[in-house]
């Protein structure tokens, strides 16, 4: 019988950026693909960055997140509003993204990252967080799955870094 091998997905997506997680400084910057960038063209399925600089992802992909989401953000006035037609995916017109785009981008700058997941998640509505390398390697995700290990170097002594995925 041939041997059996088990690979988590998360930790085989640490593996391969190995680079990443073990390089000095920031990582550098990436144009996204997409035609406005990484913020995407659906204003309400893209990132944001939160009041104390942190970043989280939103996926209104339905209409009833994005009446949720209008309810959180304290704008339930724009639930029938003429400008944001056929929410969420027929907001990709560029006059519904210039109009709504900023007003979510200034209430998520009105609270912290955790709050306003905390919110989020209390109204259904889903969003996650945009991890940096250190809270990603620090996380319970990292932990569950292994990815960190120590080795001991003969000349450096104890090295922390991400292990075999295998």
């Amino acid at each position: 019988a041939a041997p059996t091998y088990e690979v988590s997905w998360v930790a085989g997506a640490a593996a391969i950026q190995l680079a990443d997680t073990q390089a000095d400084g920031p990582p550098e910057e990436r144009p996204g693909s997409a035609p406005m960038g990484s913020k995407g063209r659906v204003p309400c399925y893209r990132l944001f960055q939160a009041g104390d600089g942190k970043w989280f992802f939103l996926a209104c992909g339905t209409p009833r997140f994005f009446e949720r989401l209008l309810v959180e953000i304290g704008r339930a006035d724009l639930q029938d509003d003429p400008r944001l037609p056929s929410p969420p995916w027929g907001l990709m017109d560029l006059d519904a993204v210039a109009f709504l785009a900023p007003l979510l981008e200034e209430a998520f700058r009105t609270r912290s990252r955790r709050e306003w997941l905390d919110a989020l998640a209390r109204a259904d509505i889903p969003a996650q967080p945009v991890w940096t390398r250190e809270e990603f390697l620090a996380s319970p995700i990292a932990e569950a799955n292994r990815l960190v290990t120590t080795i001991e170097h003969p000349d450096l002594g104890p090295v922390r870094m991400i292990g075999v995925p295998l």
